[in-house]
């Protein structure tokens, strides 16, 4: 990575821009970042990695009252999505997603709580890669892990969209 794109990880600018990334993500509380409600609780821009956390609901259940891998992906995603589009925005681009591959390793019940971290594996000029964990807060146990690929675009002009 470039010196300015090392700048990025300098903990208080790595912090405050997560921070403000995640924010934008819960605005609007129809949307799917904001019923996930996950919290963030982890920031190290050393090891260019974020920590969440989110607590299993009942709408978030399979049929057999496990939670449905859909939503585990979809929290992977929303985490790795924070940190790939806080890269892309120093860019003036938004992060979309390629690729994202899950191996789930657990099952997960209703209000068991889910750390979920991403970590830049490297990220250039037109594609970020990061991993992903998933562990059980309560017992550490290792639930899920993920890879992703995220392709850097331009960004739309976001001045027309109506935010609640």
């Amino acid at each position: 990575m470039s010196d300015r794109s090392n700048s990025l990880f300098e903990q208080k600018v790595f912090s405050d821009g997560i921070q403000e990334f995640y924010e934008a993500g819960c605005r609007i509380k129809d949307r799917l970042n904001a019923r996930m409600q996950l919290s963030l609780t982890g920031c190290s821009g050393a090891d260019r990695s974020i920590t969440t956390r989110f607590t299993v609901r009942e709408w978030q259940l399979n049929i057999n009252d496990y939670m449905h891998g859909g939503i585990m992906t979809t929290a992977f995603d929303m985490v790795m999505g924070i940190l790939a589009n806080y890269l892309g925005y120093a860019q003036r681009k938004t992060a979309a997603t390629v690729n994202l591959n899950v191996t789930f390793l657990k099952t997960v019940k209703k209000d068991d709580s889910l750390l979920v971290s991403t970590k830049v594996v490297s990220a250039g000029r037109r594609m970020i890669c990061l991993t992903g964990e998933a562990h059980n807060e309560k017992t550490g146990a290792l639930i899920s892990t993920a890879s992703s690929s995220f392709l850097l675009v331009e960004r739309p002009d976001v001045s027309t969209l109506k935010v609640k």
